[in-house]
């Protein structure tokens, strides 16, 4: 367990999640994302519990914020002609000691969801066509891409292929997802038709996204088209009240 967290490689995750790390930090990252596997699979376990210790950190933050209005209007404040601002600076600077960015601190817990809930699709697999070709040869690389956790060499593969089918917008999506390009996944999930032939694999994964983007209606409108008990969408959607 202490090699987890104390090793040289998560220190240097650490720093480029962060945005502290050098130039030729980012290189060495980029490098050993492409040639090592061992490290993607840190980078990515490292990337997943930064996104839940930000979630339940900004819910503490919000849970404090709730706690000092309360106590505004219990003692009086109100029309007291103290300026409000002051008792939410006082409560800011919960926020600074913790080292939280005002960006994250949405006053809602979708991001937390979305992190609870969120796997990689492990079953992603697309028959092999008879035509063969460019298309199909970059959609099979990229499921195989997808499967060891390479999402910027599969987003990299399918962003400039021309040509793209339902099978190639869906992968590149979920790569996108992978690597919490939420807008981008969006995107690419809209030119998905209504031929595809993994509806509720599809809806769960665009579900998922506009949660995370604050889209909570859409969110539950999508979700609500899943027709298999395969994924946990009563569970989510009873979450989301």
């Amino acid at each position: 367990m202490d090699e987890l967290y104390n090793d040289a490689d998560t220190d240097l995750i650490d720093r480029h999640l962060t945005g502290r790390a050098t130039d030729s930090e980012q290189q060495e990252i980029k490098k050993r994302m492409e040639t090592d596997p061992s490290f993607r699979e840190k980078y990515r376990d490292t990337e997943r519990v930064k996104q839940l210790v930000v979630a339940h950190e900004r819910q503490q933050v919000w849970k404090k914020l709730a706690a000092e209005e309360k106590q505004f209007q219990a003692g009086g404040h109100a029309g007291s002609g103290v300026p409000r601002f002051l008792y939410y600076a006082a409560a800011a600077l919960v926020v600074v000691a913790m080292g939280i960015s005002w960006y994250w601190l949405k006053p809602d817990a979708n991001s937390q969801l979305v992190a609870e809930y969120y796997q990689p699709y492990d079953e992603l697999s697309f028959p092999k066509s008879r035509g063969g070709g460019e298309l199909e040869a970059a959609v099979q690389q990229a499921v195989e891409l997808y499967h060891e956790k390479r999402y910027d060499e599969v987003i990299q593969l399918l962003t400039d292929l021309d040509g793209k089918d339902d099978r190639a917008f869906f992968v590149l999506g979920l790569a996108q997802v992978g690597a919490g390009q939420y807008e981008r996944a969006l995107a690419n999930f809209n030119q998905v038709s209504e031929q595809f032939d993994q509806p509720d694999v599809y809806h769960w994964y665009k579900g998922l996204v506009l949660l995370q983007l604050g889209k909570v209606e859409e969110c539950k409108t999508e979700l609500a088209k899943i027709e298999s008990d395969r994924f946990p969408v009563v569970a989510l959607l009873q979450a989301m009240q």
